[in-house]
């Protein structure tokens, strides 16, 4: 396999499981990474964009 190939991108966005964040003394928050490759919005293709999502 040929090192670009480790780079290529099979999908526009990626998702994380959704995890707990957050400390005992802390509301827990349910939490999901969004990862976009790419890039998004400003710039695509030349830098990738990750957002924290929270849920509930």
């Amino acid at each position: 396999m040929e090192d670009r190939e480790l780079f290529k991108v099979q999908s526009k966005r990626y998702e994380s499981e959704i995890f707990i964040a957050g400390d005992q003394n802390l509301d827990l928050m349910l939490k999901k990474i969004y990862l976009y490759p790419k890039g998004q919005r400003e710039g695509p293709g030349s830098h990738i964009s990750m957002y924290l999502v929270k849920f509930g």
